[in-house]
């Protein structure tokens, strides 16, 4: 009786761990999280890659250069990358996640906020931004603004999407990601 129990389990976790049911990716190796929802059309079928993900600050107040992660530097450590059909979206886009860490070498409180997403090439409006997930380790929220302590690092994680890719040919694409601060 044990014995079944077990081989039951074995089973349920095995398929469910190929058939991304626990949202962990397929067991095939994709590279990022899809989801339940009906299969639909492939949003990138041409299986174009982002080769990089480039940020970008802007600061408003006086100070300035306390976030030297985000001015000009690539911040997206496993690209070139596929991005991923996301079925949780009706109908399915092309998904992409960046995960990067921000310091701040300010002597004050500081955020960043006002995230944005755009893309090279013809379209630079492809990729839309769908959040920012604070923080490492869990990235349980959203958020819109990210404050930090004198010589904090925060790890965070960005969502972006494009209803359709379009094909580029060997070129792919780079996304700039940009932010504001305060």
């Amino acid at each position: 009786m044990l014995l079944a129990a077990i081989l039951s389990a074995e089973i349920v976790i095995g398929t469910g761990i190929a058939t991304d049911w626990f949202w962990f990716g397929p067991a095939t190796g994709a590279s990022a999280p899809g989801g339940g929802g009906k299969p639909g059309p492939n949003p990138n079928p041409y299986n174009e890659t982002i080769l990089g993900v480039w940020a970008g600050i802007s600061y408003t107040g006086a100070a300035s250069g306390y976030f030297t992660a985000l001015q000009g530097k690539d911040i997206c450590g496993h690209c070139p990358a596929i991005p991923f059909s996301d079925y949780n979206f009706s109908p399915p886009v092309a998904g992409f996640w960046f995960y990067f860490n921000v310091t701040s070498n300010a002597t004050l409180y500081e955020t960043i906020s006002n995230f944005t997403v755009a893309t090279s090439g013809a379209n630079p409006g492809l990729f839309s931004p769908g959040f920012v997930a604070c923080c490492y380790p869990s990235f349980e929220s959203t958020t819109a603004r990210v404050g930090f302590t004198p010589n904090e690092t925060v790890g965070l994680a960005a969502f972006v999407h494009a209803a359709s890719i379009p094909d580029v040919g060997p070129s792919g694409f780079v996304l700039y990601f940009n932010v504001t601060s305060p």
